[in-house]
């Protein structure tokens, strides 16, 4: 997406620009609740999958679990961090994900101490939301494009540019995931 802002920016063409933003958020949303729900629906099959013995099973369930839900806002949150940079922000940008990081230091041992493993996962969770929310609230003050509700529809040639841009990054994720997952059985 903030690839797209940029290239669109260039082009001077800001409502092409607005569409692109609006379609990778959307898509941002809908893959992180999907892959969210796939998760936590068959957490246990995907612990197998990465190598997890019997003996962390019960650990790696409730961190599992926990890790799921925070999905959503690490992956929107992501994005929308993204976009904030390439609109011109970097400096707010740096600031939500320092806030969340300072947060999760903070938070970390005070609700593994209380919770353990599961404590963590807690708590990086609840930082993942707080970076989410900064970022959600700079939406409204975004400097290069304006968002209209009539916008807010996944427009499926939009989509594929904006994927085809990302798609290069998504590999890569992927790939490191692939490594970890072989590595780990």
């Amino acid at each position: 997406s903030s690839a797209y802002l940029s290239l669109k920016l260039g082009e001077k063409n800001k409502k092409e620009a607005s569409k692109g933003v609006l379609n990778g958020i959307l898509i941002s949303v809908i893959v992180a609740v999907l892959l969210c729900a796939i998760i936590i629906g068959f957490l246990p099959q995907i612990l197998n999958l990465f190598g997890c013995t019997e003996a962390l099973r019960n650990d790696a369930m409730g961190d599992g679990f926990f890790v799921a839900l925070g999905l959503p806002f690490m992956m929107i949150g992501t994005t929308l961090n993204s976009i904030i940079r390439a609109d011109g922000s970097p400096k707010y940008s740096m600031l939500c994900n320092l806030s969340g990081a300072i947060i999760n230091i903070i938070l970390d041992p005070i609700f593994v101490f209380k919770m353990g493993v599961e404590g963590a996962a807690i708590a990086t969770t609840i930082s993942q939301f707080v970076t989410f929310a900064m970022n959600v609230a700079y939406l409204r003050r975004l400097k290069t494009i304006k968002i209209t509700k009539k916008d807010i529809r996944l427009k499926p040639s939009v989509v594929l540019k904006v994927s085809m841009l990302g798609i290069s990054s998504f590999i890569t994720q992927m790939s490191i995931v692939l490594v970890i997952a072989f590595e780990n059985n």
